[in-house]
């Protein structure tokens, strides 16, 4: 049992979502975490960022770096994937919150957005929106559904992998500033918006991605990918595109995330 977690609101796909250690953890014991949380007084709840200091079992120093709003009851696209880069910035996303027509494509709103801050909460000057008055300041990336599955590839490149409804879930090449679409478009079709590297008709409910950069297992593809209606772990192509997917692991129920492990 871990002590010191906050109070977590909990509504459908709400609750505890990600965790990701500080890359200096061994030195400093930060650990950051999503979560939805509601705030005193009001109904509902939205997605938060947090860090706190693991010092055995408890967590210490908890600080809330970000928390989405207004808070909503909706129980959905909660987003919540959380991942440093070199530079340890942080990126985290925000679903929609069930609020499609409102939040993706609004930059002064929270919800359907990938966003970057610093590893203190404060918000990197060079952030795409950051001299914008009408903006939230931490936004990074809009036009999102929501991203369930987040990483990087050997190049520094961000991808997220997020759920369309029924059909068109999207792995989409993350670029500052860009807008993704949703709810206006769906994988490709409009030159105002950025084009899916990879779409799925039927939806296979994407989770945890990740780049495959060792050499313990012979994959044919360096990306992978978790799926939770298929219950699959598939490796795939990009150049190739979909004709070059195959299945790694099946049989063992909804696969949501996938990680790596150093070899000791």
């Amino acid at each position: 049992k871990i002590n010191g977690v906050p109070d977590i609101y909990l509504r459908g796909q709400g609750g505890l979502m990600d965790i990701a250690l500080h890359p200096n953890f061994k030195e400093n014991k930060w650990l950051y975490f999503s979560y939805a949380s509601e705030d005193a007084g009001e109904k509902g709840g939205n997605t938060t960022i947090a860090r706190a200091k693991l010092i055995e079992d408890s967590l210490v120093d908890l600080e809330v770096l970000y928390k989405g709003s207004p808070n909503s009851t909706k129980g959905q696209h909660f987003g919540g994937r959380l991942e440093f880069d070199n530079d340890n910035y942080l990126y985290f996303s925000i679903g929609d919150r069930g609020n499609r027509d409102v939040n993706p494509q609004n930059i002064n709103l929270d919800g359907g957005k990938i966003y970057r801050i610093n590893e203190d909460g404060t918000i990197p000057q060079d952030n795409p929106f950051f001299n914008n008055p009408n903006a939230k300041k931490a936004v990074y990336s809009y036009g999102h559904r929501n991203p369930q599955g987040m990483t990087w590839d050997d190049d520094d490149n961000l991808f997220v992998a997020e759920f369309g409804p029924e059909k068109n879930d999207e792995i989409n090449l993350i670029k500052a500033g860009k807008n993704y679409g949703w709810p206006e478009q769906q994988c490709s079709g409009s030159p105002d918006f950025e084009n899916a590297v990879l779409c799925y008709d039927p939806s296979i409910e994407p989770g945890g991605i990740l780049f495959y950069s060792g050499d313990k297992i012979d994959f044919e593809s360096k990306f992978i990918m978790a799926s939770m209606r298929a219950s699959n772990l598939y490796q795939v192509d990009f150049e190739d595109g979909l004709s070059s997917q195959k299945s790694i692991l099946s049989g063992n129920g909804r696969i949501r995330e996938i990680g790596r492990a150093s070899c000791r």
